[in-house]
């Protein structure tokens, strides 16, 4: 058995209902690290191309990586990996709470769901003990319902994933709910869940696996939480959670407004800045386990229209349900952030087909027969939350905003219109001011993502990577070094995904990855330099590439979007665009690829990503145009 690691992995044969444990080696771990990198391997490996993301055959990969049972600041991580139904290709997803340091408690580093039940049902794990139970009174519970429920027919020690009935109708956004307070948010594995009549996992166990130097671990793990509590970011976030962006980002013209054609909002967006969301909202800070930031909002208010006493949204709401649709109420969004969490799905994805619903409406694309008397007017909170139970219940027109808003464009003849990549909505932050973001975007192997490399945070944070030779915050609007801060990132967001870790320890808790490196050597006994972590990463992020290009969306889906490359005609962007196709050449150089975007085999070896990884699942012919 390797230090740091389990060993097992769960396979659950839903199906059949049947359960088994899989051993896996050191080699492995060596190569993919765990989470995002394992959920890559397992579906090039068992997810052919031509299957659909609600077939049986397609796979969810609950996993973590060696972190999880260490007690350091951002172990609470772990991450879903499945085909996506939004991409049709590689997806995965993140959530902190307590749920994957007690997937490692059960003596599990990752379990794969595959099948399909046919009638629903939830996974109890309690140490070594596996159950399959009935979920047909879950079934149609709203999230927060059913992890109470679930927890109660359980242990109250329990941490849970559940789906709610937006998975269960194959909101193609739907997203997995822990815990009540941290959400798998993106790429709409929920749905995947829901396909399989799978409503969640409960877990409770207290195994830990063997370290190879555990004295030096928890030293460090006491230094790593020390930096961070001495930290002055760290302190900023505790205070005012991720929000706490909205009002530099909303200045700089980084929030997106109006289905992302606005740009000045400065006056309109007051509601959203804090310290007046903290006192609107009556904020609390909210912690995953072992984590001193504490960047989850709790908030409890009343309305003469509703109330609402939960997780608070996250800046990416805001600037999603919030300032893309031009709603100005913190409270409406705080609402409309409440009614996703409970139906179970990702408010990146609602925002965006909401406010493409408004931008057509505005113009008059809809047929009447469509619209029926709905009046989607910008900025109309009442709508919004209107439109979120439609696209909940999947009734009337959110019947069809639920395929998300890429097939909406489509099926209004306004595919331009959509602001996705590879069919994933564009998050929260402008590549018109970040370029940077326009190369990490439309090369994101799980589509657009700010998170999977958020070199965004360097541009407008100063967020620092010196192990990376990133010593200094580059200019708005300047090309030099762009593309290269971008491939960093995305490398880097490999580590993190596969880790698994919170990128908030290093971006705000000022953590270095030299000491978390210190720490994976005192947990494995590898003995890896920093030159060893960033092969890694790279390595892992070409594999998710391959995954992309085997699924048919490699190169030809390198693209953004034509309103993000369209510039502001007035405010802090007025007039700029990043040079796309220039910084697209100079990142296939960057990565070593070919001219057209495809991985060659000399430098898939050079990151150690061998033919016997990857050659079974291209024949002869697809080799040749593929794999240069």
């Amino acid at each position: 058995m390797s230090s740091g690691y389990h060993n097992k992995v769960l396979r659950v044969d839903l199906t059949k209902g049947r359960t088994r444990i899989e051993h896996t080696d050191e080699r492995f771990y060596k190569v993919f690290l765990g989470g995002a990198g394992m959920g890559a391997k397992i579906l090039l490996d068992e997810v052919p191309s031509h299957v659909d993301p609600f077939q049986p055959a397609n796979k969810v990969v609950f996993a973590t990586g060696p972190f999880q049972s260490t007690r350091i600041p951002g172990s609470a991580k772990w991450s879903l990996i499945s085909k996506s139904p939004m991409t049709h290709t590689f997806g995965d997803s993140a959530a902190g709470a307590s749920f994957g340091p007690s997937l490692r408690g059960c003596g599990l580093d990752a379990i794969v769901v595959e099948g399909r039940s046919p009638s629903p049902v939830y996974l109890w794990i309690e140490d070594g003990t596996v159950e399959l139970r009935d979920a047909s009174a879950l079934w149609g519970l709203e999230t927060f319902d059913t992890i109470d429920a679930m927890k109660s027919d359980t242990s109250k020690k329990a941490s849970v994933a559940a789906i709610g009935p937006a998975g269960e109708r194959l909101v193609r956004f739907a997203c997995v709910v822990v815990d009540k307070h941290s959400y798998a948010g993106r790429s709409g594995i929920g749905a995947v869940l829901g396909s399989k009549k799978f409503k969640g996992i409960a877990l409770s166990g207290s195994a830990t696996p063997s370290f190879f130097d555990g004295g030096a671990l928890d030293d460090i793990r006491k230094d790593i939480t020390r930096t961070m509590a001495r930290s002055d970011r760290g302190k900023e976030l505790r205070a005012w959670g991720t929000p706490g962006g909205f009002a530099t980002y909303n200045a700089l013209d980084n929030t997106p407004k109006k289905n992302w054609d606005g740009s000045s909002w400065t006056e309109e967006g007051k509601e959203m800045e804090t310290p007046h969301y903290n006192e609107a909202l009556n904020v609390k800070p909210k912690a995953c386990i072992s984590c001193p930031l504490a960047c989850h909002r709790h908030v409890s208010f009343e309305h003469p229209s509703y109330g609402v006493d939960g997780p608070g949204p996250e800046y990416e709401t805001l600037a999603m349900l919030g300032a893309n649709c031009l709603v100005r109420e913190v409270r409406a969004v705080a609402k409309a952030n409440d009614l996703c969490n409970r139906y179970g799905m990702d408010t990146i994805s609602a925002g965006s087909a909401i406010a493409l619903a408004m931008e057509a409406y505005e113009k008059g694309w809809f047929p009447p027969h469509v619209i029926g008397d709905l009046h989607i007017d910008w900025g109309d909170p009442a709508i919004v939350l209107h439109l979120i139970d439609l696209i909940g219940k999947r009734e009337g027109i959110g019947s069809i905003m639920a395929e998300g808003a890429a097939t909406l464009g489509a099926t209004l003849g306004k595919e331009g219109y959509a602001v996705h990549v590879r069919g994933l909505d564009v998050p929260g932050h402008d590549p018109r001011l970040s370029y940077s973001l326009s190369v990490n975007y439309a090369t994101g192997t799980r589509g657009a993502c700010h998170y999977r490399g958020c070199p965004e945070e360097t541009e407008i944070g100063g967020f620092l990577l010196p192990e990376y030779g990133v010593t200094k915050k580059p200019r708005f609007f300047e090309v030099e070094d762009k593309t290269r801060l971008a491939v960093i990132h995305q490398n880097f967001g490999a580590i993190m995904g596969s880790a698994v870790l919170c990128a908030f320890m290093f971006v705000e808790g000022e953590a270095s990855i030299s000491r978390y490196l210190d720490a994976l050597n005192a947990m494995t006994g590898w003995g890896w330099s920093f030159e060893d972590l960033s092969r890694c990463g790279e390595r892992i992020y070409n594999f998710q590439r391959l995954v992309n290009i085997r699924d048919g969306k490699g190169p030809a889906y390198d693209v953004l979007p034509k309103k993000l490359l369209t510039p502001a005609p007035d405010g802090a962007r007025m007039g700029k665009a990043p040079p796309f196709d220039d910084m697209m050449q100079e990142c296939y150089k960057l990565r070593g690829w070919t001219k057209e975007g495809y991985p060659t085999r000399e430098m898939l070896a050079s990151v150690g990503i061998e033919p016997s990884l990857y050659e079974d699942h291209f024949d002869l012919a697809t080799m040749k145009e593929v794999i240069k």
